[in-house]
């Protein structure tokens, strides 16, 4: 008499789930193009130059070489593993990264056209060497930690409170340059609102997600 073996099914494999359950690398695009678009806004509206905007400005742009630096690098050594599922925000395999080159060349291009490339270079901020990199590295450090805690991979709820604080982060800093751009040149001097603190304070926040999402 002979029995017939039934095999067992196949395991199904469940996708991980990212930061807010969107796509890989989703956050970091969102907050890459927003570091780029606040740079177009300021160049676009020619305040590069302007008190107040000086020092975001500066800060923007190191945020944005970090991040590009960062995003490439970590993009390019992925895994095919990690690399499966939707790309960031949905979007065809490479859009933005093209977006993000094809962005620093335009303001390249519409800063030397206008001779701003490198006319009144501005004043670097007093936290330009320690809080971007420190931000950076101190998210580094934390990452590892986290991989150390989290054996079996970033729990749900921790990945969207970094996302979270990250997006929040880069909002306030779109609402801290529409303040210096517009509102404070039409306030007497003693009444303008000084944003450099928070500058760094909030570049410093965003440019932590990066090195903790290494």
């Amino acid at each position: 008499m002979s029995f017939d073996r039934q095999e067992s099914p196949a395991p199904i494999s469940v996708p991980p789930r990212h930061a807010l359950g969107l796509p890989a690398g989703s956050v970091r695009a969102i907050l890459a193009l927003s570091v780029l678009g606040s740079l177009a806004l300021i160049v676009l509206f020619q305040r590069e130059d302007r008190p107040g905007v000086e020092s975001l400005y500066v800060y923007l742009w190191g945020t944005f070489f970090l991040i590009l630096a960062n995003y490439f690098t970590v993009r390019s050594h992925r895994s095919v593993e990690e690399q499966v599922g939707p790309h960031p925000l949905g979007l065809p395999r490479g859009s933005v990264r093209f977006l993000l080159i094809a962005g620093l060349a335009a303001l390249v291009l519409w800063l030397w056209q206008a001779n701003h490339l490198f006319a009144n270079a501005p004043t670097l901020p007093p936290g330009m060497f320690i809080l971007v990199p420190g931000g950076f590295l101190v998210g580094w450090l934390v990452g590892r930690v986290a991989h150390i805690v989290f054996r079996h991979g970033e729990p749900s709820w921790y990945q969207d409170i970094q996302a979270w604080v990250a997006i929040i982060a880069m909002g306030i800093l779109v609402i801290v340059m529409l303040l210096v751009m517009f509102i404070n040149p039409g306030m007497p001097d003693e009444k303008q609102i000084d944003t450099t603190t928070w500058d760094g304070i909030l570049v410093a926040i965003v440019s932590f997600y990066f090195g903790a999402r290494m």
